[in-house]
């Protein structure tokens, strides 16, 4: 009805997020599509260039997640430190938004502003199941960040058992 009544699809507010940005963050998928459908665009970004598909990843909405990909978005898009979604569904321990971003392609190896791969989030929160998917789509176990450290390291300082036995399988 507001869309219909004159409402800017691409308004922002303070930090640039769109109506767009909320929907996805907050897993809204009948808004999502109806955005969509009006013309919202699906890439835009806010201040630190997060997209809808960031939010979403984030957040775990899968099947925001999927629509947005099946409509378009871009899967490599990078915010602000060079995270992609990848790197947020790895971080946040969303293992079904994970499969479907390797499903249909993202980079494994995507590195961000401190050279940080997904696998080493997986590894520094205890995620095992997401740094198993990683490695079996070609994730280097010995990858190293900004400061040199592995996913091991961060398996290890943060006392991460199974993780750790997972890695030292792959090494």
């Amino acid at each position: 009805l507001l869309l219909d009544r004159g409402a800017q699809i691409e308004a922002k507010e303070t930090n640039s997020w769109t109506s767009l940005h909320y929907a996805a963050h907050y897993g809204h998928m009948e808004v999502v599509k109806l955005l969509l459908d009006r013309g919202a665009e699906i890439d835009a970004k806010e201040t630190d260039n997060w997209t809808a598909l960031h939010c979403a990843a984030q957040r775990g909405n899968v099947e925001v997640a999927k629509l947005l990909l099946d409509r378009g978005a871009q899967i490599e898009a990078k915010e602000t430190n060079s995270w992609t979604s990848l790197h947020y569904a790895a971080y946040y321990g969303h293992v079904e938004v994970v499969k479907l971003l390797l499903d249909l392609g993202a980079d494994v190896e995507a590195q961000q502003t401190d050279k940080w791969t997904a696998l080493h989030f997986a590894a520094q929160k205890g995620h095992t199941e997401i740094a198993k998917l990683l490695l079996d789509q070609g994730a280097k176990v010995e990858a190293k960040q900004a400061s040199n450290w592995t996913a091991l390291h961060f398996g290890a300082q943060n006392g991460h058992t199974e993780l750790v036995k997972l890695l030292l399988g792959q090494g």
